[in-house]
């Protein structure tokens, strides 16, 4: 099961869409959703078994999963403690990482 994080950068309000089964019209489905608003979205994965079903597909990028998990090590290291789904996401939810996010992004592409 996967659960995506649409947020409204402009109220801050946040909707949560709960996946049952990874395949990839739900995927495709889900980011229609969020080309109608101003949003920024966010992906995990609670259960690992079905990250390896839609492996083959490519729906959730090697460079994803790989950033998860450097956060989740950082939080770690922080405080001591494992880092919860539920904590990775709301981290990167909070506005202020967005606007570092959009930031890098924005200066990466000028670079390009």
């Amino acid at each position: 099961m996967a659960k995506i994080f649409i947020m409204n950068e402009m109220t801050g309000n946040k909707t949560d869409f709960e996946i049952l089964s990874i395949i990839y019209k739900d995927i495709i489905h889900a980011r229609r959703l969020v080309k109608r608003f101003t949003v920024s979205l966010f992906c995990y994965i609670e259960n690992q078994e079905p990250l390896k079903e839609i492996d083959a597909m490519r729906t959730v990028a090697t460079c994803l999963t790989d950033a998860l998990d450097v956060i989740s090590s950082f939080i770690t290291e922080t405080t001591g403690q494992a880092a919860t789904p539920e904590e990775i996401a709301h981290a990167l939810t909070r506005y202020f990482v967005l606007e570092e996010i959009r930031g890098h992004i924005e200066m990466a592409r000028q670079e390009k």
